[in-house]
């Protein structure tokens, strides 16, 4: 990538390259992340960063560079719509679904999602759906799932999700949980946005940008299993779900591909 850039830089000078940087920095790091990084980034134009936290660590290795921060768009391209007591007849789930989607790995957090869910079964019943591929030791969890003994509430999808099971996973969730421990965005959030779906989520990277408290679901600490907890306890028990959903379906519009590419085209446009 780093010898393709080159040689359009050295045969079109004039060439504006614009890269869209979706993380910065790797969720699993190595010691050439920033030699590389930098390599390549350094020969663009204008850099495009989805957080906050991507542009502080970008600007933090190339200081001089033209960074502009927009947004992470959402993946529309999952959805379709599909009534909530057919994607829950079809899955087997009935009651308070929480739904955790995507490739497992450690930043994610899912060991202090299954803490959680122990702790909310001493006030209400909920299942958590876990789908997605596990990178890394399987065991680690499943383990933990027997130790707390909640396995039956938890169902447990642990494979690739090709894309036409997307729709039924999420139409049958009533909310999604982020418990990410570290990390810049997430995709399954902007697949949830997709489904205007409330969120809790941890306070980490850009997800703040997008789980506002209160507003389209709940934000809470990160590696903490209580306030995971409380939050989800708070969204079956209150009745705010229907209003996370409109202000979700509100944000849905205002980060969408189209948008962001007019956004873009606005930035190339004053340079």
């Amino acid at each position: 990538f780093w010898f393709v850039l080159a040689r359009i830089k050295k045969l079109l000078p004039n060439c504006k390259i614009d890269a869209i940087c979706h993380n910065v920095i790797p969720h699993e790091k190595t010691l050439l992340d920033r030699f590389l990084s930098v390599a390549v980034l350094k020969r663009a134009d204008v850099l495009v960063v989805h957080s906050k936290r991507d542009y502080e660590n970008l600007r933090n290795w190339l200081p001089h560079a033209n960074i502009k921060k927009l947004f992470h768009p959402v993946y529309e391209f999952f959805y379709k719509p599909v009534a909530k007591k057919d994607a829950r007849k079809a899955l087997g789930l009935e009651g308070n679904v929480i739904l955790f989607f995507g490739g497992i790995r450690k930043y994610k957090g899912l060991d202090y999602l299954l803490y959680a869910v122990k702790e909310v079964l001493k006030t209400i019943p909920v299942k958590l759906v876990i789908a997605g591929e596990f990178f890394g030791n399987r065991d680690v969890y499943t383990k933990i799932i027997d130790e707390l003994k909640i396995r039956e509430a938890v169902k447990l999808l642990d494979y690739y999700i090709p894309n036409e099971e997307v729709a039924n996973i999420f139409a049958a969730a009533d909310v999604v949980v982020a418990p990410y421990v570290s990390g810049t965005q997430s995709g399954a959030l902007n697949v949830a946005v997709a489904f205007e779906k409330p969120v809790i989520a941890t306070d980490v990277g850009g997800l703040g940008e997008i789980v506002i408290s209160g507003k389209t679901g709940y934000l809470v600490k990160p590696e903490d299993s209580v306030a995971l907890a409380r939050a989800i306890i708070s969204f079956f028990t209150g009745k705010e779900s229907g209003h996370f959903s409109a202000e979700m379906k509100k944000v849905k519009k205002e980060i969408s591909w189209e948008v962001l590419a007019q956004k873009i085209l606005e930035e190339i446009s004053r340079e």
